[in-house]
This record gives C-alpha cells, structure tokens and sequence, in this order.
C-alpha cells in the first residue's frame, strides 16, 4: 500500500451541483455526503479502490462510481458520480445527478475522466522528455 494518503479533488460541476442540491434538495445531499464520508473512510483503509464495496456505491463505465442515497429512508434516489484516481490517490467528485438525467450525467462524467487521465498521460510524457 502507498504512504500516500488520499485526498478529495473537486470539479466545477460538483461545485455547481453541491450549491444546488445542499438547497435545493438537503435531505438527499445529506444523505450522499454521509456515504461520501463512509466511502473515503473504506478508500483509506483499502489496497485498492476496485477492492471497496458498499450497498451505497454503483459501478459505472470508465472507472466512475456512483455514491447513492441508499440506506436513508425518506431520501429520493439521488447519485453523486466520483472517480477514484489510484496513482495520485485523488477521489474526484465528478458530479451530482438524478435518476431522469443520469444519461446526459455518465456522458458528462466519463468526459471529465477522460480529460483527467489524458492530462496525466501527457503530464508523464512531457516530463519524461525532460530526463
């Protein structure tokens, strides 16, 4: 296991949606910031992210997990969309969605993940070129 610790990396659609939602719908953003704080707690105890598992969490496509209200009566279903950057030890908090959008939310998390690993890629390119 690393000596790194993890560490939360936020985006400005989580930004946006933590304004919206912490207002607009507390119960719920109450309710996946607990299983936020449940998820990193096993993040930091574990190998692995892909070893973490909890009735809480849906894996998606492209490395995304989805945070969900699971486990708190009288919350609407509600997912707050992370990634889990293993080499840096960065949990990226992506987004927060609802059901009726998650389509336009994964198409919108799978881009940022995208550009998360790709400027990596071209971070260890370009200083490996320097040596």
């Amino acid at each position: 296991m690393s000596g790194r610790m993890w560490r939360i990396g936020l985006t400005s659609g989580w930004e946006y949606d933590q304004h919206l939602y912490s207002t607009t719908k507390p119960n719920e953003f109450a309710a996946i910031m607990s299983n936020l704080r449940r998820y990193f707690g096993l993040l930091k105890a574990s190998r692995s992210s892909s070893a973490v598992e909890a009735a809480y969490l849906r894996r998606e496509a492209s490395g995304i997990v989805a945070l969900t209200t699971q486990g708190f009566d009288g919350a609407d279903e509600m997912n707050l969309y992370t990634f889990a950057e293993e080499p840096k030890r960065i949990l990226h908090l992506l987004g927060i969605g609802k059901p009726d959008t998650r389509e336009s939310d994964m198409l919108y998390c799978k881009n940022l993940v995208f550009y998360i690993t790709n400027e990596n890629q071209q971070t260890k390119t370009s200083t490996e070129g320097k040596k």
